[in-house]
């Protein structure tokens, strides 16, 4: 997946890629250096296009001088806008129903170990089992020997349609010492024995493990957190596990304690046509309320709800009381469009993909837009 090419970079030349930059330190071989690296520069990738969604990830410049390791990103590239995203949207679901089994084999490339379609279910027991057997893989086998403590992720998500969803399993391995905590992933990419390596990716981050660590938001975008399966009796009520937490648990104790999001139906959910219904129907202020925590939802209109709310809330208690703390009372408004969730469902009718009901519920596309705003309080601490 990777091409690579060797130059000679300084560290001083490296310097000038501020802020998408990562450093490791540490008597480390090159491979663990590599993966440490790159595994961070992921996160830093995803916090860069956190407005919208990563395309390609660009040039990874890596260089090493004795202890200290700087790689960077660069010529990366994010979704321009919400038009993009929203126009690309239905050709996932397309080439997913299309061949599942070919597009579920892709997705393994990338590092899991297993795949599996759930139609419009949400249980994944199927992976659950996997995970079970794979307790006993080699993977875990030499987990154990190394003195790590051996995990399974089972991942959940949607190819942008309610019949598209499936899910995969990843394989983990976390080794504490007493320099380092460090997690391993089922698969591994080394990156030779030059001092300095430049990698292109021309498709963007694929890799399951660099995924895993991504931070920006899961809107019209993929869901790579893993199931608590043990949250719940239920599997299709099964919440999420924090990832970084996950990734530092070193034992079942700390395991237990790593926290889990409890699972609700309504979140990211609009390509269920119960859901999207529910968010923009008679009730909506209550459900985005109840799910995102918002404190003002409306159909967006002309706007002027939303700017109304923030107005009286500059003067209300909790601005107020931000005020008396020393902090910085902030409105921050947004807006949601859900009508490509309901386009995509009639163009996969249309093509005969699905065969269930694929009503317009945006027939009035004003209906589709929703304002929400959240209130929020910003405090300088110090240092």
């Amino acid at each position: 997946m990777f091409l690579t090419n060797y130059f000679i970079f300084s560290l001083k030349d490296l310097y000038f890629f501020k802020g998408k930059c990562e450093r490791t330190t540490g008597d480390l071989s090159d491979n663990e250096v590599f993966q440490d690296c790159k595994l961070k520069l992921a996160r830093a990738l995803g916090s860069e296009c956190s407005t919208t969604t990563v395309v390609h990830s660009g040039d990874l410049l890596y260089c090493k001088n004795q202890k200290l390791t700087v790689c960077c990103f660069h010529n990366h590239n994010c979704s321009r806008n919400w038009d993009s995203i929203n126009d690309d949207y239905v050709k996932l679901a397309v080439d997913f129903l299309t061949d599942q089994k070919k597009w579920l084999e892709k997705e393994k490339t990338k590092g899991y170990e297993s795949c599996h379609p759930l139609g419009s279910s949400l249980d994944a027991s199927k992976c659950q089992k996997d995970c079970q057997s794979l307790a006993n893989s080699e993977f875990a086998q030499n987990c154990k020997k190394d003195g790590g403590f051996f995990k399974c992720c089972v991942r959940r998500d949607g190819a942008h349609c309610h019949e598209c969803r499936f899910c995969c399993t990843l394989l983990m391995c976390t080794i504490k010492t007493d320099e380092k905590l460090k997690t391993i992933f089922s698969t591994y990419e080394k990156a030779g024995n030059n001092a300095s390596v430049i990698i292109t990716n021309t498709t963007g981050i694929q890799n399951a493990k660099e995924v895993f660590y991504l931070t920006n938001h899961q809107y019209k975008s993929p869901d790579y957190r893993c199931l608590n399966t043990e949250s719940h009796s239920d599997p299709t009520e099964w919440g999420s596990y924090n990832p970084h937490q996950l990734a530092d648990a070193a034992n079942e104790e700390e395991l237990k304690k790593v926290l889990t999001i409890p699972f609700d139906k309504r979140f990211l959910n609009f390509e269920d046509p119960k859901i999207l219904k529910l968010m923009i129907g008679k009730n909506l202020e209550k459900h985005w309320k109840e799910t995102y925590g918002f404190d003002f939802a409306a159909v967006a209109g002309d706007n002027s709800g939303s700017m109304l709310d923030c107005y009286k809330a500059e003067s209300g208690k909790y601005a107020k009381s931000c005020k008396k703390k020393g902090g910085l009372f902030k409105c921050c408004a947004n807006t949601w469009d859900l009508d490509v969730f309901t386009e995509a469902r009639q163009i996969l009718k249309e093509k005969k993909l699905i065969s269930s009901d694929a009503k317009n519920l945006c027939q009035d596309p004003e209906k589709c837009r929703i304002n929400t705003n959240a209130h929020l309080c910003s405090i300088n601490v110090g240092v």
